[in-house]
C-alpha cells in the first residue's frame, strides 16, 4: 500500500534487491534474494530506523542463505 522509498541491489545469493517503505511511524525493509532455485523474501518491520532493521534483516539473510 505505501510506495517503496529505496530500491537497489544487494549482494546476497545469486540475485538480490533490497527495498524500504515507511508508513507514518512504521519503517519496513526487505529483501527479495534468489539462490539456485529457490527464491526467499525476508522483511522487518518496526519503529527503528531503516538503518538498524537492515542489520536485523542481514543477520536473518546470513543464517538462512550464507550471506557475506
Amino acid at each position: 500500500q505505501n510506495p517503496l522509498a529505496r530500491i537497489e541491489r544487494a549482494k546476497l545469493g545469486d540475485i538480490s534487491v533490497y527495498a524500504e517503505a515507511e508508513a507514518s511511524t512504521r519503517h519496513v525493509v526487505m529483501y527479495l534474494i534468489c539462490a539456485g532455485k529457490t527464491i526467499v523474501q525476508l522483511t522487518a518491520a518496526g519503529e527503528r530506523s531503516n538503518a538498524e532493521l537492515r542489520v536485523e534483516l542481514d543477520a536473518v539473510a546470513k543464517t538462512l542463505i550464507g550471506a557475506k
